[in-house]
């Protein structure tokens, strides 16, 4: 694919070249430092200054000016210069002659010995060593040989000679190795040893040999069959070989374009992809040379300049054509924008940009995203694309000059709906990916607005995630579409999360309520949970009753979910709450049984209204038909429950509610919170029958109290059992002998003795007095023990006692403290088990040494020998440890 790359610019108009009206014609030329010099047919060497000029359309040209004119003295034309303008010289090469001319005057400089038999020379660009007052070259001679001179001021001097198979007929140097075109094939000469590596073979009959340095140590050939072959000192390819055209004579290169010229045409390659690029027409093409980074072509008369295009326009000119590739490729491998950083920086990012756009024509939307990445693509620029996606308050004018042409996304969709549906959500996609960068965060207003409304038509899910996360939606454009596209519930969340929780419970119970439609309802739960975590308690209330005429296990949430701080309102505190409950029944008793067990409330007339509304619950189940048995029992249990374990209802109130009943297990708990114990175990035992129950109760009823009080408990029960209010005596005798032989129960033997009957043998109550004894045996035991460990220990102490009365400290004029080494004052001093002496102010801890450390209190034992016991044996104003 082509692209124009360079524009063809007449240099030296043919007058000039022409003066004499005598026939010629070009045969050489060189360019250095704004002056040409060409060498003609008639032996004539001219020299000539040539200057750019920009003209006012932007249309480059060339001023010329002869300056000087000589005819060499072989009467050869020159077929190569070469101006060496370190050194002011120019060197000619004529009839196989290399002479040096001053660059200026062109006149012989005087003493400078020629070089004959000379084929062809070229300048060393890479030379091993450096000096500035002269130059390197290699020079291809008759002889079979290529000589590495040193050019200076006054000399031409050859510094070796390199033999060679065969006649060299071109010749490239780059430092140390030497690119050589003999008649048969290509060669790559080690300068240092001379060694001589074969490159490819071709044909000096039909290929003309040409050598053109590309980069360090790296030569462009042309090779056999219009092949342009690159090839490394080391005598390798690192690049493929460039297709060209037959006939190929001369080679330039201007990065990144190699320019190779034939007798009718000048082909232009790319150095990145090796394709071509461009074809000028230029008949009869006689010369083509890359001067100091301004290429030069010449016919036998006229010489031109080629123009490179600017980069931007060849790039601007690629992507026109959506020719994306190329132009990024061309940007990063521009040696003219590189030139400048930023510049370069900143077209890179255009380029990109631009790129991208392309791509979304194209329906390419992730080559699109990405190039919008990497170009750092202003976020409005591309949301202003898709119609009524920018705010409404923003007022956005697109990049200039335009990035694109997109008028908007219906010009790219030519009314197809699946690419409209693609190409939002591309740009849903993209925003969402670039929305937490650098570039989403720089217009994060835009990018919020976009989202939601794309989220509205696209995606619900993650509407709902945008709107409860912190946003910077535009309010107004958010609010019409989410009416627009009836996303009610996301609108109460839009308000809830802006703090307008009351016109967000509005909206939400509409939609419970059916007046609003939407996909997505809250559901009651929603509301009460919102209710629930309302600081506006005024809220509470003004919901509360339409909440409770829905579903009164479910409203009553918005009371007993809240957290609880500590601190009660006076809008919600629980006796207004008990009030508003009084019509809703279940509503109470679940807000009861929170007030009770999960707050632990100690008033006395809430843990009363619960157990009055436990008992109204079970009356109300006792008096209905049809009650189940389950129902039945969960609501006794509940109240069993709270009589037992409550300890600040009022127990008369509730008694005399059901003394009349037959609640009896109930009647029993109730005398047993008044310490009416016989009256519960009475009703326990004679009324139910349940002596299980009995043991329990005096089991429940004592734990936690005193070893007296248990018993009087079990001697209850058990007089209870004896002594029966109606029957014979003996009719309870076998939960008697169930009770006194329990491990629960506790008894004192002498007054249960005392209490069975005589008639009872000792084959009745045998365990009983069995386990007695062995209670007795073993607790006689115990104590002993413990007497004699007692005694033990009161004797180990009198042992220690006098040990520490035995040991004697000994004080004397030359003793000094342990601790601050100064001598004592009085008699006054402390002694630590472990020998240590110290003042009384040095020792003030006597549980710690405070020279080694060493607790004392914990492991001092008599038995422990490497703690000596103390001393008492000291004067009375002494501190013994």
């Amino acid at each position: 694919m082509s692209v124009r790359a360079f524009d063809l610019v007449l240099a030296v108009e043919r007058g000039k070249l022409h003066a004499e009206k005598k026939p010629m014609t070009i045969e050489s030329l060189e360019y250095c430092a704004n002056h040409l010099y060409v060498a003609t047919s008639d032996s004539s060497v001219i020299l000539l200054s040539m200057h750019e000029k920009v003209l006012p359309n932007g249309k480059v040209t060339f001023n010329s000016e002869r300056l000087r004119q000589i005819s060499l003295p072989n009467k050869k034309s020159a077929v190569s210069l070469k101006c060496l303008s370190a050194i002011s010289r120019l060197l000619v090469l004529s009839d196989n002659n290399l002479s040096a001319l001053n660059s200026s005057s062109l006149d012989p400089v005087p003493g400078c010995t020629k070089l004959k038999g000379v084929l062809s020379f070229c300048v060393n660009d890479n030379p091993a060593t450096s000096n500035p007052f002269s130059v390197e070259i290699g020079v291809a001679t008759k002889k079979k040989q290529i000589q590495i001179c040193t050019v200076s001021d006054d000399r031409i001097q050859v510094d070796r000679e390199i033999s060679l198979p065969d006649i060299p007929l071109s010749l490239g140097l780059d430092g140390m190795a030497a690119f050589v075109a003999l008649p048969t094939r290509y060669v790559v000469v080690d300068l240092e040893s001379q060694h001589l590596q074969h490159l490819f073979p071709y044909n000096s009959d039909v290929t003309t040999p040409v050598n053109k340095r590309i980069s360090q140590e790296e030569y462009l050939l042309n090779g056999p069959n219009a092949l342009g072959m690159f090839a490394t000192s080391n005598g390798i390819s690192t690049r493929p070989p460039l297709q060209w055209s037959d006939g190929i004579h001369s080679i330039a290169f201007q990065h990144p374009y190699i320019l190779a010229l034939d007798h009718e045409f000048v082909t232009v390659h790319s150095i990145i992809d090796y394709h071509q690029k461009q074809t000028i027409p230029f008949q009869g093409g006689q010369l083509l040379g890359d001067f100091d980074g301004t290429i030069i072509i010449a016919s036998t008369k006229d010489v031109y300049v080629l123009m490179q295009v600017p980069v931007e326009r060849q790039i601007q000119s690629l992507l026109a054509d959506q020719r994306v590739e190329e132009a990024l490729q061309l940007a990063k491998n521009s040696q003219e924008i590189a030139a400048n950083k930023e510049k370069y920086r900143k077209m890179l990012l255009r380029i990109q940009q631009q790129a991208g756009f392309i791509a979304l024509k194209q329906f390419q939307f992730d080559q699109a995203g990405e190039m919008f990445k990497q170009g750092c693509l202003d976020i409005r620029e591309l949301i202003s694309v898709y119609p009524m996606m920018l705010p409404s308050g923003v007022c956005y004018t697109r990049s200039v000059p335009l990035l694109h042409d997109i008028a908007d996304i219906n010009q790219l969709i030519r009314g197809n709906t699946e690419h409209l549906k693609q190409c939002k959500r591309f740009l849903l996609g993209y925003l969402e990916d670039v929305r937490d960068s650098d570039m989403g965060s720089q217009h994060r207003p835009e990018v919020d607005t976009a989202l939601l409304k794309l989220y509205c038509e696209l995606d619900v899910s993650r509407l709902v995630a945008l709107v409860t996360s912190e946003h910077s939606c535009d309010t107004k454009d958010s609010f019409d579409w989410l009416e627009r596209f009836q996303r009610y519930h996301c609108l109460g969340l839009f308000h809830f999360k802006a703090g307008s929780v009351d016109k967000a419970l509005d909206i939400w119970t509409r939609i419970e309520d059916e007046t609003l439609s939407d996909a997505i309802k809250p559901g009651l739960e929603w509301i009460v949970d919102t209710l629930a975590n309302a600081n506006d308690h005024k809220l509470v209330w003004k919901y509360a009753e339409w909440v409770m005429n829905r579903d009164q296990v479910v409203g009553v949430r918005m009371f007993t979910g809240r957290a609880q701080t500590g601190v009660e309102t006076a809008e919600l505190r629980p006796d207004a709450i008990v009030r508003f409950l009084s019509k809703y029944p279940t509503a109470r008793l679940t807000y009861m049984e929170h007030v009770v067990f999960e707050i632990k409330s100690k008033k006395e007339e809430y843990h009363t209204h619960l157990a009055l509304l436990y008992l109204d619950n079970v009356m109300r189940l006792t008096a209905a038909a049809g009650t189940l048995k389950g129902a039945m029992d969960m609501a006794k249990s509940k109240l069993r429950n709270m009589l037992q374990y409550s300890d600040q209802y009022q127990v008369s109130m509730i008694l005399d509610k059901i003394k009349d009943t037959e609640m009896y297990a109930e009647m029993s708990i109730l005398y047993g919170k008044r310490e009416e114990h016989d009256k519960a175990l009475n009703i326990l035992v004679y009324k139910l029958c349940d002596y299980g129950a009995a043991e329990r109760y005096c089991v429940i009823n004592s734990a936690g109290k005193s070893s007296d009080y248990r018993r009087r408990l079990f001697e209850t029960l058990l007089t209870v059992y004896l002594d029966p209010i109606e029957g014979d005596k003996l009719s309870l005798l076998e939960p008697a002998l169930s009770l006194i032989n329990s491990p629960e129960s506790d008894f004192d033997i002498v007054k249960i003795l005392q209490t069975i009957p005589d008639s009872w043998g000792v084959g009745v109550v045998g365990a009983f007095l069995l386990q007695s004894l062995r209670k007795s045996l073993h607790s006689s035991r115990m104590t002993a023990l413990e007497q004699n460990l007692a005694k033990s220990d009161h004797l180990n102490t009198l042992v220690d006692h006098v040990n520490h009365r035995n040991i004697s400290t000994r004080l004397t004029e030359n003793s000094v403290c342990d601790v601050c080494h100064r001598a004592f004052s009085d008699v006054s001093f402390v002694r630590f088990p472990n020998g240590v002496v110290t003042h009384t102010a040095c020792g003030r801890n006597t549980n710690v040494c405070p020279v080694t450390g060493k607790l004392f209190k914990a492991t001092t034992r008599r038995d422990d020998p490497t703690n000596p016991p103390s001393s008492s044996s000291t004067p009375p104003t002494s501190t013994l440890l």
